[in-house]
């Protein structure tokens, strides 16, 4: 296979879109989250099975496995290694070693991938399997897959992942809190968790919660207690930690043809670049609005083009140009849009800029072809995108919430995850 190349006027066009560094890499300490290190790796993906839409989350000794994807649309071919990495609950590299945590080899290379086909934007398409047979996974837990380039001082992206085990069950149920300052505005989680069939002396001490909103981690719900233990059965009813704001419904954006419009695309224009560019209509503030329903898929996103024969290889690159109406800059903070398809959410290459003749936000994103969920944030002090300011939070709104059980194995020295459930709002 050759090399895939850019265009001098696709990278100027697309370098655009990107955080600008004086290094090729943009940052050298590893980070254990979702991250882009290296300039022009664009579309991490992770999913379980064929479902291209599903968390990354893995029942150990299933007998499924986790596809990992990214595109790189550097000029050079790079051959890239990868390793796998156990962490703790708080996502820090566990105590274990390896061979502890893996059956096979520690680093080893991506052998499976494609160059683009038929697109303006040239790139490479990479595909790992796990496990498979360099790697079996023998416990449970949080995990980071670390790809790197040449050596592991050149971190090319991170990407988390979960295995779990089922030897917890867990019951729930998401309804409307009855405390009337939250009625209107948060969903109330309650929940039990029957541990019988396994051995936990003291469940305060061992078991710990995760609770992920649409498989975000910014926002997690962490460390809530039991309000009372009967039966080896953990009761969790009524607690202030477990009522979330339920947020709004996330917009949706179509790039999946460049010959036909979606909603909300004023225009698509094939530019001088050499880059299909997607202008959207400006779109106004829902945050003081009454719940608006509409279909969604929680955050998430799907790499697909109509025309398309392989819709990874072949499903071009694009720029698509947001707009926000405003009359004034939000004194809260920067805007960002925001999704589960931006890995570095609080990079620049997100932020929108406010034009004050136009009197609206503005962003171009380079994004490739398919269809996205995506909302409008401003990030707290704590790095939390809060999204209620400029769309919502109701009640009504439709989320997946994970509920993520974890145990401290004392004997062996980690974090292991005893139980995992995905609940849906309208279940």
């Amino acid at each position: 296979m050759t090399s895939c190349g850019l265009g001098d006027k696709q990278v100027e066009s697309l370098d655009e879109t990107r955080k600008t560094s004086d290094d090729y890499y943009e940052e050298s300490s590893l980070r254990y989250e979702d991250k882009i290190y290296k300039e022009g790796i664009a579309t991490p993906i992770a999913f379980v099975g064929e479902w291209e839409t599903s968390y990354p989350f893995l029942k150990l000794n299933s007998g499924q496995a986790i596809t990992f994807m990214f595109d790189d649309l550097n000029e050079k071919l790079s051959y890239y290694n990868y390793k796998v990495i156990h962490c703790d609950r708080n996502w820090n590299p566990s105590d274990l070693m390896t061979s502890e945590y893996l059956d096979g080899f520690d680093g080893n290379p991506i052998n499976d991938w494609v160059e683009s086909f038929n697109t303006y934007v040239k790139y490479v398409n990479y595909r790992l399997i796990l496990p498979n047979d360099d790697v079996k996974f023998t416990k449970s837990g949080n995990y980071i897959l670390y790809v790197y380039e040449d050596n592991e001082e050149t971190p090319v992206l991170t990407k988390r992942f979960v295995i779990y085990e089922e030897q917890a069950t867990i019951s729930s149920e998401i309804k409307r809190p009855t405390d009337i300052d939250d009625m209107a505005y948060k969903q109330q989680i309650n929940m039990s968790i029957d541990i019988s069939s396994t051995q936990v002396s003291d469940p305060f001490r061992e078991l710990d919660l995760c609770i992920l909103q649409n498989g975000r981690w910014d926002n997690a719900i962490r460390s809530v207690n039991p309000q009372f233990v009967q039966d080896q059965v953990l009761s969790y009813e009524y607690q202030d930690e477990l009522c979330p704001w339920g947020n709004a419904e996330y917009r949706p954006l179509d790039l999946k043809s460049t010959r036909y419009r979606g909603e909300k695309i004023d225009k698509i224009q094939l530019e001088a670049d050499h880059v299909y560019h997607f202008y959207l209509l400006p779109e106004t503030s829902l945050g003081h609005t009454t719940y608006i329903s509409s279909r969604d898929i929680n955050g998430k996103f799907l790499i697909k083009d109509e025309e398309a024969q392989n819709q990874h290889t072949d499903a071009d690159y694009t720029i698509v140009h947001f707009q926000l109406k405003a009359d004034r800059p939000y004194e809260k903070g920067n805007v960002y849009v925001y999704g589960n398809f931006c890995t570095n959410p609080l990079d620049d290459t997100y932020r929108m800029h406010y034009n004050e003749e136009k009197r609206l936000y503005e962003l171009k994103l380079q994004l490739k072809q398919g269809y996205y969920n995506y909302m409008y944030a401003i990030p707290n002090k704590e790095g939390v995108m809060d999204v209620a300011e400029i769309e919502g939070t109701h009640y009504e709104t439709e989320n997946d919430y994970a509920i993520i059980v974890y145990r401290k194995n004392f004997s062996e020295g980690y974090d292991q995850i005893i139980g995992l459930k995905v609940k849906n709002t309208a279940q």
